[in-house]
C-alpha cells in the first residue's frame, strides 16, 4: 500500500511538473514571438464618392426590396483584419426597406461584391471596431420597415467597376445589380 501512494505521488508530481513545463513554454513563446505589421494595413480608409450624379445608388425589385446604398468606403484593413495579398475590402453602407405587405427576410448571403472583370465576393466580416458594431447581418423586416448597415466584400486593390449583386434566396434567379462606381 505504502508503494502504490508513492508511485501515486510520484506521478502526480511528474503530471503537474509537465504541465507546468508545457504553460511556461507557450508562454515565453506568445512573449518572444511577434507579427510583423503590413505598413499598408494601417492606412486610413478613405470614403469613394459616388459618380452618379443623382445622389445614392438605389434599386427596386418587384418583391418589395428596396435597397438604398448610402455610402462606398475602400480599407485596406488593419492589424485585425488583413485582405488578401493585393486586395482591399469595400465596405457599403446601405439601408433595406420591405415595401411589401408580407415579413421579407434578409441576410447578409443575399449580397456579393464584383469587380469590373464580374470577380465576384460573397460578404465578410470585420472586426474592427469601426465596422463591427454596424454589420448587416439577417432578420426580418415587417411591412415599412428598414434597416440600415454595413455589408463589407473584399476586391483587388484599386479595381474599378464595382457593382453589388443582390439575389434573394426566395426571390427565383434574377440577380439585381447595383453600380458602386
Amino acid at each position: 500500500m505504502a508503494d502504490y501512494k508513492k508511485k501515486t505521488q510520484k506521478l502526480t508530481r511528474i503530471t503537474l511538473l509537465a504541465s507546468l513545463l508545457v504553460v511556461l513554454m507557450i508562454g515565453l513563446g506568445t512573449l518572444f514571438s511577434h507579427e510583423e505589421v503590413d505598413k499598408a494595413s494601417a492606412v486610413v480608409p478613405t470614403t469613394t464618392k459616388s459618380q452618379n450624379s443623382q445622389g445614392p445608388h438605389q434599386l427596386v425589385t418587384k418583391d418589395g426590396y428596396q435597397i438604398t446604398v448610402n455610402q462606398v468606403e475602400r480599407y485596406r484593413g488593419s492589424a485585425l483584419d488583413k485582405p488578401q495579398a493585393g486586395h482591399e475590402f469595400v465596405i457599403c453602407n446601405v439601408t433595406i426597406k420591405n415595401n411589401s405587405k408580407v415579413d421579407q427576410h434578409y441576410t447578409n448571403l443575399d449580397f456579393k461584391f464584383c469587380d469590373g472583370n464580374d470577380d465576384c465576393q460573397v460578404g465578410r466580416t470585420l472586426m474592427d471596431k469601426n465596422y463591427v458594431h454596424d454589420s448587416l447581418q439577417f432578420g426580418t423586416l415587417a411591412p415599412q420597415e428598414m434597416v440600415t448597415g454595413n455589408l463589407v466584400g473584399e476586391v483587388r486593390r484599386g479595381s474599378g467597376d464595382l457593382s453589388l449583386h443582390f439575389k434573394p434566396a426566395d426571390i427565383g434567379t434574377k440577380v439585381e445589380k447595383i453600380n458602386l462606381g
